[in-house]
């Protein structure tokens, strides 16, 4: 059993961020009068930690790449060969450290509407496993709705002309099949995979706040206030209320992680000060959450739309849901056991410290 618990967490103490795409929000124009489009593509590309691949392939490299391997521009069914620009800009203000700044790769693709085109569509082929938000304008004037690309799917297709012939139907495909264009189910899950599987290390302190005590009331008050505090963070967030550096909320979810391990190695009682510590962590889960790619994307998507924003929050509150379920099922199958304290309990926080205090040393190394 013992065994069995060290490999579970130190895979999930393994890097928060791999090497690759994480998320990818894109506005595309198409300007009919000049017989042009662009799409721009606004990518985060993470470091693996090992020198040997990040010193070979730059962000600028891995960006590029993926626009080109992964996202297809078509106009009717003739797929194009775009030009390719790359930039890079900086995400954290002036103030943030050299080492801790979060930047972003932006990959421009243009080029000429062939003569006669009566669609746009794009395409994300099935070698990703990243998503893509797109609006598009036409001639200036934006899509009412921004679409949702799966890997796989088509995007839905805009007619270049106001009664083209050519064009196939608002909401379908070629092949009929029914376009993705983002709504409510596409908010809450984009919400939803936000924290499952992608974010480790927001599931793994959800998961850490009910091995102090499986007693109802202790494990509703330590989820309430997780749940109002990293709400209201998310909030400040995506309403531009407060912006707090990723590397600053993972060193601070970090000392979270490790502060619930050391404390519930010590004592099977909720102390006073506990709650209050977790309203401060939460925040900084909050924090997080708002800084995702995923939400980041949709966001910039959304323009000044707030069901987005309120449906992707919707699907983070439903994935912790998803987790104290399954947490306290399992828990409550093993608390039955003797050894459950002393075998699994005590061994899985010290474990849940040091993959705390790994994370809060991460940003740095």
């Amino acid at each position: 059993m013992y065994r069995l618990i060290c490999l579970l967490f130190l895979l999930a103490a393994a890097p928060v961020f791999a090497h690759k795409v994480t998320a990818v929000s894109g506005l595309t124009d198409l300007e009919t009068k000049e017989g042009t489009y662009r799409v721009e593509l606004k990518m985060e590309v993470q470091p693996t930690g090992d020198p040997n691949i990040d010193d070979q392939i730059s962000p600028e490299q891995a960006a590029q790449t993926f626009a080109e391997e992964v996202v297809v521009i078509y106009f009717d069914d003739s797929e194009q060969k775009p030009k390719i620009d790359t930039r890079v800009e900086s995400m954290s203000d002036d103030q943030t450290p050299v080492e801790l700044q979060r930047k972003a790769v932006f990959v421009g693709l243009s080029g000429k509407i062939p003569e006669g085109a009566g669609a746009f569509m794009l395409y994300v082929r099935e070698t990703t496993d990243v998503s893509v938000i797109m609006l598009i304008r036409k001639d200036g004037k934006a899509e009412r709705r921004f679409q949702v690309l799966y890997p796989g799917d088509f995007g839905r297709p805009v007619a270049l002309e106001e009664s083209g012939e050519t064009a196939p139907e608002a909401g379908e495909t070629e092949s009929g099949e029914e376009a993705a264009e983002a709504g409510p189910i596409d908010w809450v899950k984009t919400g939803f995979l936000i924290v499952l599987p992608d974010g480790t290390i927001h599931w793994i302190f959800a998961v850490s706040l009910l091995l102090l005590t499986l007693k109802l009331r202790p494990v509703i008050r330590q989820v309430a206030v997780f749940v109002v505090a990293h709400s209201l963070g998310l909030a400040l967030v995506a309403f531009q209320v407060v912006d707090v550096a990723l590397e600053s909320s993972i060193v601070m979810m970090g000392l979270g992680i490790a502060y619930v391990g050391v404390e519930t190695m010590m004592t099977e009682n909720l102390k006073p000060w506990r709650l209050p510590a977790l309203g401060v962590f939460g925040l900084f889960h909050g924090f997080a959450l708002g800084k995702s790619p995923s939400f980041e994307a949709m966001l910039v998507a959304a323009g000044e739309d707030l069901a987005p924003t309120i449906g992707a929050g919707i699907g983070i509150e439903l994935a912790f849901v998803v987790v104290w379920v399954a947490g306290l099922f399992v828990l409550r199958i093993l608390t039955r056991q003797d050894w459950f304290r002393k075998q699994f309990v005590q061994p899985a926080c010290a474990i849940l410290t040091g993959a705390g205090l790994y994370w809060s040393i991460s940003p740095f190394l």
